[in-house]
Order: structure tokens, then C-alpha cells, then sequence
């Protein structure tokens, strides 16, 4: 990185791992969203629902039954970025557990039809 002279300017170490830390991400999974988490990074429901992969129904419902802060603006509900990660996160850890402790053996020699059937079962046990 350079600035407008040219010259070299010394990144450090937090900010060098970002772009290692993105690049990980999307070979782990379908889409990567880099966004700031500071104070005033605040979403409206439709790009927070689309962040949590719900609709923007679902998202609605979560602050009505205090699962998730929000602060009106307008006629909008404002969601900070930090309190839509939490509320992800709160979500999918009940639901990543209850897929782990399926057991779901899948190999080349597998039936496809009856490891998908396990996980459909797994599916319905965690929602």
C-alpha cells in the first residue's frame, strides 16, 4: 500500500490478516460480507435478514420478542451489525450441535437417498 507520494507505508499486522482472513472464508462458504462493526454500523431489517439468510418477516419478529435490540429511524428499524452477528450466532450454535450429534456417515459407497433422508431428520430435530 502506498499513499500519494509513493511511498511505502508499514500495514500493521490486524489489518495484513484481513484480506487472508476473506479469502479463507469464501473457500469455507458460499459468500463473505465485510462490513464495519463499529458503533453507527447500523442495517435496516432487509440487508440484516439477508445477512442472517431469513426473511425480513422472520427478522421482524426477532426484536418484538426481544430477541434482538433495534432503535427506530424513521418508519425503519435500525439493527446494529454487532447485535445481528450475536443474534447468528445464538441461532446457529443450538443448531450446528444438533447436526453434530446426528450421526451422519457419508462416503463414496453411501446411499445418497438415505444420508440425505438423516440429514432431513436432523433438519426437523433442530428447527
Amino acid at each position: 500500500m502506498s499513499d500519494a507520494d509513493d511511498d511505502r507505508v508499514e500495514l500493521p499486522e490486524e489489518i495484513h490478516e484481513v484480506p487472508l482472513h476473506v479469502v479463507d472464508a469464501m473457500f469455507r462458504g458460499p459468500s463473505v460480507t465485510v462490513s464495519p462493526t463499529s458503533p453507527g454500523a447500523d442495517h435496516t431489517a432487509v440487508p440484516a435478514a439477508d445477512l442472517l439468510g431469513i426473511s425480513r418477516l422472520t427478522l421482524i419478529k426477532a426484536p418484538e420478542q426481544d430477541q434482538l435490540p433495534y432503535t427506530h429511524s424513521g418508519t425503519h428499524r435500525r439493527i446494529g451489525l454487532t447485535d445481528v452477528l450475536d443474534y447468528r450466532e445464538r441461532r446457529w450454535h443450538p443448531q450446528y450441535a444438533a447436526i453434530d450429534a446426528v450421526p451422519v456417515d457419508v462416503d463414496e459407497t453411501s446411499d445418497i437417498d438415505e444420508s440425505l433422508a438423516d440429514l432431513r431428520r436432523a433438519h426437523k430435530t433442530v428447527a
